[in-house]
């Protein structure tokens, strides 16, 4: 089989053969001649026409958009293979967080209250903690004396109803922000108190009224200091 390469020029019957240059070369035309055959006849001459540059141009762009595809199919793949890790690596993550007096970080939003069954004020104080996000498993018991010595309130110190969060002692009608606080700052200390059943406290709002009161934060050692106070 043989090619030739012929540039059109002028009109039919001019043609001259020259040098295949193919930067400088007008549309060409690719002739088809079979050996021993010769040339097929016009109407069986199979003609290919394009434009050498334009060729060029479309090819380039093509291995752009090929490119393209590909740095896209990466991503992709990458992104993938990025969510896997983080899901497989959250387990490990949650095992790893510090802990608080003992109790996993992934755990201090889960509170414990020991109450008396009756006791009306303790439910509203316990519906003030879920309200701030805080899962409430309550417990009804008629003698909280030995649970607040267990985890430590100071004699004179104590309310109507003791609860445990992330390793501190919640005592009484403690504001859920204090506890957030204390959460986050995570002192060496034993807990929270509210002392007594202050009008305006979480969970003892009487009207308008707010009568003053502190929360004292109690340290391992059992001497208190103001954590916070109320109103502000």
């Amino acid at each position: 089989m043989i090619f030739a390469c012929r540039e059109s020029e002028g009109t039919a019957g001019e043609d001259h053969e020259r040098d295949y240059d193919p930067p400088q070369m007008q549309p060409i035309h690719v002739e088809v001649c079979v050996s021993g055959w010769g040339c097929m006849g016009d109407n069986e001459r199979f003609h290919m026409s394009f434009g050498y540059r334009r060729f060029m141009k479309s090819a380039h762009a093509l291995l752009l958009l090929l490119a393209a595809i590909s740095l896209a199919i990466s991503l992709g793949a990458c992104r993938q293979e990025k969510r896997a890790l983080i899901a497989s690596s959250q387990p490990a993550r949650e095992a790893l967080a510090p802990p608080v007096n003992g109790q996993p970080a992934n755990a201090q939003l889960e509170a414990v209250v020991y109450k008396n069954a009756n006791c009306g004020c303790c439910g509203h104080w316990i519906e003030h903690m879920r309200s701030h996000g805080f899962v409430v498993t309550e417990h009804d018991v008629d003698n909280l004396g030995p649970i607040k010595e267990r985890v430590g309130v100071p004699a004179g110190m104590g309310s109507c109803h003791t609860a445990e969060v992330g390793g501190y002692f919640l005592e009484g009608h403690v504001p859920a922000a204090d506890v957030l606080r204390l959460l986050a700052e995570r002192p060496a200390a034993k807990g929270l108190t509210v002392p007594g059943m202050p009008i305006g406290s979480p969970g003892m709002e009487i009207g308008d009224r707010v009568d003053s009161f502190e929360v004292l934060l109690v340290h391992q050692d059992g001497s208190t200091s103001v954590y916070g106070r109320y109103p502000r």
